[in-house]
């Protein structure tokens, strides 16, 4: 599960049983998000303070040997002085400041460290809790210095975003998430930068989603309007957007999402004719842009209904065909030779055939692939 509401107050076991909903690693996502509309603080010191005394009374005297697990009152006072080292050239007290102090921070090590500090502290705060050491939670304020953890992460996402540009992984971010949210933060001086900074907000998704909803991401005019995109935020200083920036960016910005726009129209036209069939239109436009296939567009467009036709026919209830890739290559060759050779008369060379019948066949495997391990 990625993200788990909490609207009520749940106790003991069934607390622990639900949290541990969100604990499970999954692909990519290293841990999940818990949204606490219930307030279940109490609840959940209460239910840690029964599980360590539970977990006391079973080890008896065993229990000096999970001192890992637990720290003594003097153990945590050094680490937050350890920790208080590590933080002492930035502002602690201010979010705002930290916020700004960070965003010149161009060393990955340096905020690696003051991640791994602020990441203890979360730590020690649990850990106080179940100890009932309250002398020590009122000598820090951890839910401040939660929040600066917070800025350092999106700091760090914000130098891994910026190195990573240009790779697959980094795209798909670009298009798939909230980008906004983790480049766009610059210091707010007044009602009209905010009034431009969402409007900017605005047209960044409008943009980010007209490249989300093209269905051909191969395609080489939206690789060029996704190249536009990247190339905006491959600035070294993101976080130092002004609002000179914000309008030239507003400007290109504007101008990719109306291209895009109008890619995902033609898109659709062509694949109304292709009975909204994806895999076909991409197949199609491959084949045009190559240059290769002596054929006028209708020509193309039935042959390949025919072989779409005669692939879907031969696939219905019988789809494991494609667990054997040669013999499913095998049939397509003769089936694009019947369909393109000798009933439309495009004339077919081995090299190009042999392009035709990867296109198809491709589309098919990695459709029936993804299905099979999704």
């Amino acid at each position: 599960m990625k993200k788990l509401y909490l609207a009520r107050v749940i106790q003991d076991h069934n607390l622990l049983q639900t949290l541990t909903r969100v604990n499970r690693p999954y692909k990519k996502y290293e841990y999940g998000y818990v949204v606490d509309f219930a307030d279940i603080s109490k609840a959940f010191d209460r239910t840690n303070q029964l599980y360590f005394d539970e977990l006391q009374n079973e080890l008896g005297d065993d229990v000096q040997f999970y001192t890992d697990l637990f720290k003594s009152e003097a153990e945590i006072r050094q680490e937050l002085e350890e920790i208080n080292e590590t933080l002492f050239n930035y502002d602690t007290t201010n979010r705002e400041i930290f916020s700004q102090q960070i965003a010149q921070l161009t060393d990955k090590k340096e905020l690696l460290q003051l991640i791994k500090a602020l990441r203890t502290v979360k730590e020690l705060k649990n850990i106080i809790a179940i100890n009932g050491y309250e002398e020590l939670a009122a000598i820090t304020d951890f839910d401040l210095l939660n929040r600066l953890l917070i800025e350092a992460q999106n700091r760090l996402d914000n130098l891994n975003f910026v190195e990573n540009i240009g790779n697959e992984e980094a795209t798909q971010k670009l298009l798939s998430t909230a980008l906004e949210d983790i480049v766009f933060q610059f210091i707010k001086v007044g009602e009209e930068e905010l009034r431009l900074a969402d409007e900017y907000k605005e047209t960044l998704r409008k943009t980010r989603e007209a490249l989300q909803h093209n269905f051909d991401q191969t395609d080489p005019h939206f690789v060029t309007l996704r190249e536009e995109l990247e190339r905006i935020f491959k600035k070294k200083n993101l976080s130092e957007t002004t609002q000179a920036d914000m309008v030239e960016n507003m400007h290109l910005l504007r101008k990719i999402c109306d291209n895009a726009k109008e890619l995902n129209r033609k898109n659709a036209l062509l694949k109304a004719k292709y009975e909204n069939d994806e895999k076909y239109t991409r197949i199609h436009k491959r084949l045009m842009e190559k240059g290769t296939l002596n054929a006028k567009e209708m020509q193309l467009h039935r042959a390949l209904m025919h072989v779409k036709n005669a692939v879907d026919s031969k696939l219905e209830g019988q789809e494991d065909i494609l667990n054997n890739e040669a013999f499913f290559t095998k049939y397509l060759m003769q089936l694009v030779i019947s369909e393109f050779k000798k009933k439309e008369n495009i004339p077919l060379d081995f090299a190009t055939t042999e392009n035709i019948n990867q296109l198809i066949a491709r589309e098919y495997l990695q459709l029936y692939n993804n299905r099979i391990y999704i």
